[in-house]
């Protein structure tokens, strides 16, 4: 995976100045969008390539949760389809929101305004743990595998309650 850090020449981390991040996505698509190179076939694949990279690397960039995914990812600590390892304790809880979508789903409105202030609160709880994680992360020298496992653990938490999130609104 590309170092998209680097790319927009920006020290790694999980708050970059919105900014700098736009103003380096720009920067590179003046000088390598395609319709510069039209008539010239290999320098129009180049930008196409480099385009591209440039269009995944400011996505990735945008907001803290694309952020965390990005590095989770990079350094290899998120895999497609690889089964989340959550929490005996926050399964628990779960267990309690997931009944409660059920009898919401079920036509119980007040299960589902439960499970609504229920989810928000984890969601809340989630948010703050990992922006008090990632805070913690950025005074370290050296991001690693061992020290990033409370972070990759918050994320997919945050994934779990997105995907509960998901199935909560579709309920009419």
């Amino acid at each position: 995976m590309p170092d998209f850090f680097e790319l927009y020449q920006i020290k790694p981390t999980f708050h970059p100045a919105p900014e700098a991040v736009r103003q380096e996505y720009l920067r590179i698509q003046r000088e390598w969008h395609p319709d510069f190179f039209v008539g010239n076939d290999e320098k129009y694949l180049e930008a196409l390539q480099k385009s591209a990279e440039n269009n995944e690397a400011y996505k990735s960039l945008q907001n803290f949760i694309s952020i965390v995914d990005y590095v989770l990812r990079t350094y290899n600590l998120l895999e497609e389809g690889e089964k989340n390892l959550l929490p005996p304790a926050f399964l628990s809880d779960m267990l309690d929101l997931n009944d409660l979508i059920g009898d919401a789903a079920m036509g119980d409105s007040i299960a589902k305004a439960n499970a609504d202030k229920m989810l928000t609160d984890y969601e809340r709880s989630n948010e703050l743990a990992m922006q008090t994680e990632s805070i913690k992360l950025e005074m370290l020298d050296d991001w690693n595998a061992e020290v990033m496992g409370t972070l990759k653990t918050l994320y997919q938490q945050h994934r779990y309650l997105a995907r509960l999130r998901r199935n909560l609104s579709e309920i009419a």
